[in-house]
């Protein structure tokens, strides 16, 4: 029988724990942009415009988190489909095999 090195188990577990981390980042870029949208009511002097500033790169970096989170989700939901997909080979050439050797009078393992 092959043996895989991760199972489609290990896969889930990942995407379940980066659509976690997305939630987080995502709410914390929502608080970022909340902050960013009333900080020019209130704060409009130099340290303002610097604290502006800092968000500004806050928000950049939270929205960059969020693609590569996406980016690795994507890879690992390939994984986990070429995973089904190789399960389901196997699953047919072993049928196949247990056919061929029924046709030929021959018991398999089971």
């Amino acid at each position: 029988m092959l043996g895989l090195k991760y199972t489609k188990k290990h896969y889930e577990t990942k995407i379940n724990k980066l659509e976690i981390y997305a939630g987080q980042i995502q709410r914390h870029l929502n608080i970022l942009e909340g902050y960013e949208q009333e900080i020019n009511n209130f704060w409009n002097d130099e340290q303002g415009i610097e604290y502006a500033k800092r968000i500004s790169k806050a928000i950049i970096g939270c929205r960059n988190a969020l693609d590569r989170v996406e980016g690795v989700k994507v890879i690992y939901a390939e994984a986990f489909g070429s995973l089904e997909k190789t399960d389901e080979g196997i699953s047919e050439a072993l049928g196949d095999i247990d056919a061929v050797m029924g046709a030929l009078g021959i018991e398999g393992d089971k």
